[in-house]
């Protein structure tokens, strides 16, 4: 009786080479085992070397099939051009559609990192020829005197064209930019955000473009006895080629007195300011059912509080209790 079973998946072969020069390891005679039981073989078999972090070549082909593509055969390729950067190739081959490129592209930099994805086939309807495709590409940066970029790119050049050769297909696809800033208490932002509705009932005409939103957080060192303000502004366009626009300024401001007092207690007067201006085009009322082409809204809210925060603390052996 045998002390251990089998590994449910396993590789066996007459001769195993190692050559360590090439960083290679070579099968010959190989099969495949599956609960003891060999189910493939192969006369030659080979992989690269454990002691190789990244290697060039080949990777496990696979198939799949539907109606609209056929018979579908994926064959990669692993490209390293450098320790930090790479390349996968992708082609498919479509029994009922012409064959296509896919790329993945990486590449990592001492401050950040990009990756890409690319595709591409002509689809042939008559004697019209169209080229489709996509890019989704991401990046984000550590850039000087702490300060953040981020970007993504996805794009479509077809409304159905992810969906039908099995892409990662969204509803939205979503293409934007961030610079942050951070400095001693305060945050700055600069973002901008482009959609594409793939969605078959959207017009993307009505769809938004944000350009700029602006993010300002300032704060003041916080001190006991002593005035602390805190600050946020934002500023935000919103467009779209048809349908409502709208520019918005909004401001918040926060003054507070905390109070700290001999015995623990703190008490805290504030005093809060929180205003929006909105500018509204080609506004239609659904209420009134009068369009505007220019409507005008205020916010105005002030605030004024008291808190009071006392902790109580209690110490045993084996526990500590607080209460506030």
């Amino acid at each position: 009786k045998q002390r251990y079973n089998e590994p449910i998946i396993q590789l066996k072969a007459t001769k195993i080479i190692h050559d360590k020069e090439k960083e290679i390891v070579e099968y010959k005679n190989a099969y495949f085992e599956f609960s003891g039981q060999p189910f493939f073989y192969l006369p030659y078999f080979s992989h690269p070397s454990p002691t190789v972090k990244r290697k060039s070549g080949f990777l496990t082909p696979s198939y799949f099939r539907n109606v609209y593509l056929g018979d579908t055969f994926v064959i990669p390729y692993y490209y390293v051009i450098d320790d930090h950067h790479d390349i996968t190739l992708k082609p498919r081959f479509h029994t009922h559609r012409n064959p296509l490129l896919f790329i993945q592209h990486r590449k990592n930099f001492f401050n950040g990192e990009i990756k890409n994805e690319l595709s591409n086939t002509y689809s042939k309807t008559g004697n019209h020829q169209e080229l489709l495709g996509h890019i989704e590409s991401y990046g984000k940066f550590e850039l000087k005197n702490n300060t953040n970029l981020r970007y993504q790119i996805y794009r479509t050049t077809d409304r159905h064209f992810l969906h039908a050769y099995k892409l990662n297909y969204e509803d939205v696809l979503e293409s934007k930019i961030n610079i942050e800033k951070f400095n001693n208490n305060n945050y700055y932002s600069f973002s901008s955000y482009n959609f594409q509705d793939l969605r078959p009932l959207v017009n993307n005409k009505e769809t938004p473009v944000i350009f700029p939103r602006v993010n300002i957080n300032l704060n003041s060192d916080f001190k006991y006895n002593s005035f602390n303000n805190s600050s946020d502004i934002e500023v935000l366009n919103l467009q779209r080629e048809d349908g409502v626009k709208m520019q918005k300024l909004f401001f918040s401001h926060t003054l507070k007195y905390p109070l700290l007092s001999k015995e623990g207690s703190i008490y805290e007067i504030g005093a809060h300011l929180n205003t929006g201006i909105y500018k509204i085009n080609n506004y239609d009322n659904p209420i009134s059912g009068i369009f505007k082409e220019d409507y005008y809204k205020y916010k105005f809210f002030p605030q004024v509080t008291f808190q009071f925060s006392k902790p109580l603390y209690k110490q045993t052996r084996k526990s500590k209790q607080i209460l506030e």
